[in-house]
This record gives C-alpha cells, structure tokens and sequence, in this order.
C-alpha cells in the first residue's frame, strides 16, 4: 500500500510540474515556488486521500497596473491553489497555518523552488 501511495503522490508532483510552463503562458505568472500539502506531507495519507498543492507565484507588473491582480488561483478545483507573493507574504504576516507549513517543506513534497525563494528556508527564521 505504501508503494502504492509513494506512486500517486510522484504521478501527481511530476503532472503538477510538467503543466508549471503551460500554467505560466495561460496566466502570464512565473511559478516561484510549488509544493503538496496536506495528508501527504504529515505522512497521514491512505489510499483515499488525494494529493493537494499549493503554489505560490509572482504576477507580472505590467498585468497588475491594467488592473488584473490575481492574489489567489484555483486551479482544477481546491486541490491546486495558488497564492500572489505579495498575499503569500501577507498571510505569512498574519501566522496563517496553512502558509506557515511551507517555510519548512519535507524533501518529498517539494515539487519546485525558485531560487529567489530561498529567503523562506525554515520556519526558525519566521517564527518566535
């Protein structure tokens, strides 16, 4: 069973980071930072959970002056879910657990890492 879960969990990491360039082109973003949540990442997971992500993305400057910010992007549902850099950052001001889990992703769930994203290496570093 525990193969079984390890497989889905690749399949749906290596499907979310192969769709990262067509998702960037569909919404003029760039993908700074894509991992799985949830079951899978406490290691709660069972042969009915689905595997969640979350992104977090910068939005063009051009896009938001013509008045088209996008602070947060659902994509195929609430299973993919995508946050602004800018709301990523005010939810982490805010303590939001949800964003607070990803300063400190295990390997496994780690599906891509901008490297401008390595300013939010571990949680130590944010929380007091």
């Amino acid at each position: 069973m525990a193969d079984l879960k390890t497989n889905l969990l690749e399949v749906e990491k290596n499907k979310f980071k192969e769709s990262i360039p067509q998702l960037e082109k569909e919404r003029n973003i760039q993908v700074l930072l894509a991992f799985v949540r949830g079951s899978h990442m406490y290691g709660t997971s069972n042969d009915k959970s689905d595997v969640d992500i979350t992104f977090v993305y910068k939005q063009f400057t051009q896009e938001i002056l013509k008045g088209n910010y996008l602070e947060q992007l659902n994509v195929g549902g609430n299973d993919i879910v995508g946050y602004e850099i800018q709301r990523y950052i005010q939810l982490l001001g805010q303590n939001n657990p949800n964003i607070i889990e990803s300063l400190d992703i295990p390997k496994d769930c780690l599906i891509y890492k901008h490297e401008s994203m390595e300013v939010f290496h571990n949680q130590r570093d944010w929380l007091s």
